[in-house]
């Protein structure tokens, strides 16, 4: 804070400037409060938006923030963060400026946005950075992992990578400390390290393999303690937000989730009853030991007729089971979120009034339904055979794919903020995928067009690079997030 004689001047008082010193302004920092939403009926959710008219920015705050980044990117600034971390007048503005450049509409997501996406994760560590020194170098971390990237300044990457290393060795000597009064800051600190590598601190030669095993160092922290640890409190916000990216890298290993189990699927619900997130991850979850399954299959030798039936038959029952579902999920606790982006992509995603938070997070869910269905139905298409002419038109992978790219210019706004990529990553690359294996070699599908030009503005080039550096990607996949040649 700024001390009594200050001029008050702006983004920089006169005494801090002559003295060389980065000022602490009088700005308040950001509060998030962590709270529940309403349940209400366990089966079925009603949504109504909020309006978010009063959040518009104005010229001034526009002005203010851009003269803060000038500020933070300095190599002042930079200098007394490494010299004096926990200097919180300093390390305020570097978070507030993470939050407000994060957050849709810069503000904090209402508490109903978690029963739709993975929003509690947010509130979890603004509380816990205040106790806890090993969340707080995390989220700073990140804070300068997004302002590099929003900059481009090559200092400001680095240190954010000086200052993940230190994260790293502060989660490694707090792994034998792991109390259980702990136990949520180092969680929320693995999960803050695993989104800098997915989000921000990606190089072209590390990020795949680097994520993998930030994931499953988290999983690691995770399984340490049995569900019934993880039913109140940060701990269950944590573990239900951390399901989701976890299931990702198990269904690029295509292997067997550990969170698939009974246990791991109930307990930690115990107390507090499931929303429709948590009740479509519960099917997402499977998908992985489907893909594990389909590897089975394919790895069985051509001479193996009776063993490749019963691989086939049993794979096909398990698809119409999540098919099944997934049908009872659109047709209740999802059956607003639905109708919700079907009517974006039927009148035009772009169009309408400026969505609020929770419309992102219920787009988000969305996505996450298409690219469930996505996958289940391309495995069902290729167990089908030649039975497959005659499953219905709801259960054409294709037609998925198409509606998660129909739904990107919604999500492209500029009021979006960087969350952009913790929503659309995952959908996208499903799309991708998809269009690698079944698209023609030499042909551009409409699908793919339409992908293109999804990658044209400021949230589409950060899509499109963050698709393009990771590691395991094939040829096609690389040539479909590639530029277009002028001829397609």
């Amino acid at each position: 804070m700024r001390k009594k004689g200050c001029d008050q001047q702006q983004p920089s008082c006169g005494p801090c400037r002559r003295s060389g010193l980065v000022c602490g302004g009088y700005e308040r920092p950001r509060i998030f409060v962590n709270s529940r939403p309403e349940l209400g009926d366990a089966n079925t959710c009603s949504f109504t938006p909020e309006s978010y008219t009063a959040l518009q920015q104005s010229k001034t705050e526009t002005r203010g923030r851009i003269q803060d980044q000038v500020l933070l990117t300095s190599s002042t600034a930079l200098l007394s963060l490494e010299r004096s971390l926990g200097c919180s007048a300093l390390e305020a503005k570097y978070l507030d400026f993470y939050w407000t450049t994060l957050l849709p509409n810069g503000q904090p997501f209402p508490p109903r946005a978690a029963r739709y996406s993975t929003t509690s994760w947010t509130g979890v560590v603004q509380d816990l950075c205040h106790r806890h020194n090993l969340v707080r170098l995390a989220l700073l971390t990140n804070a300068l992992g997004l302002l590099g990237q929003v900059s481009g300044q090559q200092q400001i990457i680095v240190q954010g990578w000086r200052l993940y290393g230190r994260s790293l060795q502060a989660v490694a000597k707090s792994l034998p400390a792991n109390s259980q009064e702990g136990r949520d800051s180092l969680l929320a600190a693995s999960g803050l390290l695993a989104g800098y590598e997915t989000g921000w601190g990606r190089r072209s030669w590390l990020p795949g393999p680097t994520w993998l095993r930030q994931a499953a160092g988290e999983r690691a922290i995770i399984l340490a303690r049995p569900p019934e640890c993880y039913v109140e409190g940060n701990n269950h916000l944590l573990f239900v937000d951390s399901r989701l990216h976890l299931v990702y890298a198990d269904i690029h290993r295509r292997k067997r989730s550990v969170f698939s189990s009974p246990a791991w699927k109930s307990i930690p619900w115990s107390v507090h009853p499931k929303g429709p997130r948590d009740k479509l991850l519960d099917i997402l979850i499977e998908i992985p030991a489907l893909l594990e399954s389909l590897e089975s299959l394919l790895a069985c030798l051509s001479d193996e007729v009776e063993r490749q039936t019963l691989f086939r038959q049993q794979l096909e029952e398990r698809c119409w089971l999540y098919h099944s579902q997934l049908q009872t999920w659109s047709a209740t606790s999802g059956s607003s979120t639905v109708d919700f982006v079907e009517d974006q992509i039927a009148n035009g995603a772009h169009k309408g009034s400026e969505p609020s938070s929770e419309h992102f997070a219920m787009a988000h869910l969305g996505m996450l339904y298409w690219a469930t269905c996505n996958i289940l139905h391309e495995v069902l298409w290729y167990v089908a055979g030649k039975d497959r002419a005659d499953l219905p038109a709801c259960m054409d992978a294709r037609l998925y794919c198409r509606k998660i790219i129909l739904l990107m210019p919604f999500l492209q706004r500029p009021t979006m903020g960087a969350f952009f990529l913790n929503i659309a990553g995952f959908p996208a690359a499903v799309a991708v995928s998809f269009l690698a294996r079944q698209d023609p070699p030499g042909k551009v599908s409409e699908e793919r067009r339409m992908l293109q030009k999804a990658f044209q503005d400021i949230h589409g080039a950060q899509l499109r690079n963050f698709l393009g550096t990771w590691p395991w990607r094939t040829d096609r996949e690389t040539e479909i997030i590639g530029r277009p040649r002028r001829d397609e």
